[in-house]
């Protein structure tokens, strides 16, 4: 039975049922049981964490994907269709929370532009105000992604040191219901500017989404490609199910437009993978092909022309795959 509690990353009231989340903020989420820890003893990663929620929680829910946050590789046995009660059906999305952390700004400009999206999502509409405590702010500390490496005792310095900068930005502006000991802002006509500028070139997600055959005996092989991915500093996006009668395509699609490119692994020569690497080729989705060196004379004549990566063990697949993925597509180093 569900209850009210608190969401481990807005710190706002929501209904909890052992590790499902649903908050009015934040959307619906998993944590598994280790995750909360993990939460708690990092503000990187719960910053992370709710800046992705945030940012995508709308276009996961109408595709009805639950994200389901874990600290190792998820249990096949378990599998992938999450029965939500009243809500429905909606397909887990695993995410790795150590490839999350690959959100956190990399730079000055980032930074700068992924605190003014979580501003934005905070006050939700133009005229609209937010507000922060003088000396640190915990409750909004995730906000502004500040540095942990310093210490606790520096987060007030440094939320009052970001806020005299994007005053001077002009993209805030402080509002006149300000006390002593609160300060209360508007988004400035720049800042609006600056999130929607952001929001249009970042429509795809630093992630590699999997297309490949679920099959028992490929369980070492999944657990080496996403690892490869996350290794390479992105997030690695994988839809598995059990049998039923929904439509699982859509989903698939989805993820697929969300990613920067698709590693499809052709062992078993599973007609949906061919699909799937089809559909991202043309959406001009980088695809790095993949397949075990005995099944690799029965890929398809089209394909063989095409510069894939021909795996002996799950360790080749790893070492190979992650030399193609940051040679290719970029090494994002994680954090």
């Amino acid at each position: 039975m569900s209850q009210t509690k608190v969401c481990p990353l807005c710190h706002r009231e929501a209904r909890v049922q052992d590790d499902y989340i649903r908050c009015e903020k934040c959307g619906e989420y998993i944590l598994d049981e280790d995750v909360p820890s993990q939460i708690s003893a990092s503000l990187r990663l719960r910053s992370s964490l709710y800046f992705y929620v945030t940012q995508y929680a709308d276009a996961l829910k109408e595709k009805k994907i639950i994200p389901n946050f874990y600290p190792d590789p998820p249990d096949e046995s378990e599998g992938m269709l999450f029965p939500l009660g009243p809500f429905g059906q909606k397909f887990r999305k695993m995410i790795s929370v150590y490839s999350i952390e690959g959100l956190y700004p990399k730079d000055y400009n980032d930074r700068i532009s992924k605190i003014m999206v979580n501003l934005a999502n905070e006050v939700q509409f133009i005229g609209n105000t937010f507000s922060v405590k003088q000396y640190g702010d915990p409750d909004k500390s995730h906000l502004f992604f500040l540095d942990e490496t310093y210490g606790f005792k520096t987060f007030g310095l440094q939320l009052n040191g970001i806020l005299e900068m994007l005053e001077k930005l002009d993209f805030i502006e402080k509002h006149d219901s300000s006390t002593l000991n609160e300060s209360t802002y508007k988004i400035a006509p720049k800042g609006w500017q600056l999130v929607q500028e952001y929001q249009q070139s970042h429509k795809t997600l630093p992630q590699g989404f999997i297309a490949m055959w679920f099959d028992p005996s490929m369980e070492s092989a999944e657990e080496k490609i996403i690892k490869a991915i996350q290794d390479s500093g992105y997030l690695a996006s994988i839809i598995k199910m059990k049998e039923h009668n929904n439509q699982i395509v859509p989903e698939i699609l989805f993820e697929i437009d969300r990613s920067e490119f698709v590693v499809a692994d052709l062992t078993g020569g599973r007609g949906g993978v061919y699909y799937e690497a089809g559909y991202a080729a043309g959406r001009d989705k980088p695809v790095i092909m993949c397949c075990r060196d005995d099944e690799f004379d029965k890929i398809h004549f089209d394909l063989k022309q095409k510069n894939g990566i021909k795996w002996t063990n799950e360790e080749d697949l790893y070492i190979r795959l992650k030399k193609r993925i940051e040679s290719t597509i970029g090494k994002r180093s994680p954090i």
